[in-house]
């Protein structure tokens, strides 16, 4: 019968507050950072799911097989971009960042605002301690005018996916994330916070025809929020925090959209306004309908990230 010997303990030496690792768990932690660098987004929330059934991690347990390291893993590793079809993502970083605030794709898509007073403030710890851009709800707004409104939601009925991490109080109104034009009122796709604690999204066409979807009352609260919009075309769905958004209508299914500027902040077009106050932390976006387990993916890296207590 072969005996295993008991794990080897690796000395913390001079790190203050660090816990010995076993060479079992330090080998454990190694394989699980490689699999997640490596894995698709589906591979690795099944891989999730796997653990969770066999309990081989459980919340509170040892750091080499608890989900406290599968988060640290999502933390060291996430990349918005393993979902195929990005388009662009960011995280806020750098004071920089609201004055021009990169595309980590390498795309190009760059949100920017040459006007000082019109940017949003910088804060190292706006969001669960994190760094963060606050808008002021007066005038700050960031503009992108490269083809992203286009390639997301222009032309007729495209799908699209939104993911966005953000805090903003429930009596705020105003517009979040909007792609449109720059010479006309109409077509826009436009993310909005309403009245009644309610998401609200738009959709008009070139021709003025106009869906508007609103979700229930109090679907969103003053915490931080990992939300993701889904569009596949023809209806609208959400998910803040690991759990679906009900909403009163999802209809969308309007004409064609010629859109050559995006928005975070507020709604320039030809009439400046809907200015919000609200804090963000990140934003990506791909050219497609992603799946289920591919929001999964996205909420527990951003989770991981910020902190952000997730629903499943």
């Amino acid at each position: 019968m072969l005996v295993e010997p008991a794990p080897r303990a690796i000395p913390a030496r001079s790190f203050a507050g660090l816990t010995p690792l076993s060479t079992r768990a330090l080998r454990h932690a190694l394989d699980r950072r490689q699999f997640f660098e490596r894995a698709t987004p589906e591979e690795i929330i099944r891989a999730d799911e796997r653990e969770l059934r066999n309990r081989l991690w459980c919340l509170g347990g040892s750091v080499g097989g608890s989900w406290g390291g599968r988060m640290a893993t999502y933390a060291a590793t996430f990349r918005p971009d393993k979902v195929s079809g990005c388009l662009r993502y960011g995280f806020v970083e750098s004071a920089s960042d609201a004055a021009s605030y990169p595309d980590l794709t390498g795309n190009g898509h760059v949100f920017e605002q040459g006007t000082a007073d019109a940017r949003p403030t910088f804060n190292a710890t706006a969001l669960n301690g994190r760094p963060a851009l606050v808008f002021d709800g007066t005038n700050d707004v960031l503009v992108c005018t490269t083809s992203l409104a286009s390639d997301l939601i222009g032309g007729e009925d495209k799908p699209c996916t939104i993911g966005l991490v953000l805090q903003v109080a429930v009596d705020a109104i105003g517009y979040v994330y909007s792609p449109t034009s720059s010479s006309a009122w109409q077509p826009h796709f436009a993310l909005r916070t309403h009245t009644s604690a309610r998401w609200r999204i738009d959709k008009g066409d070139d021709d003025g025809v106009e869906n508007e979807c609103f979700t229930l009352n109090n679907a969103r609260d003053d915490n931080p929020v990992v939300l993701i919009v889904r569009h596949t075309g023809q209806a609208i769905s959400a998910r803040a925090n690991g759990a679906a958004v009900a909403f009163a209508s999802t209809a969308s299914n309007v004409g064609t959209l010629t859109l050559n500027e995006l928005s975070l902040g507020g709604r320039l077009s030809i009439s400046p306004g809907g200015f919000l106050a609200f804090t963000l932390a990140a934003d990506v976006c791909y050219s497609r309908h992603i799946t289920d387990d591919e929001c999964q993916y996205l909420e527990r890296g951003y989770a991981a990230r910020y902190g952000i207590t997730l629903a499943t």
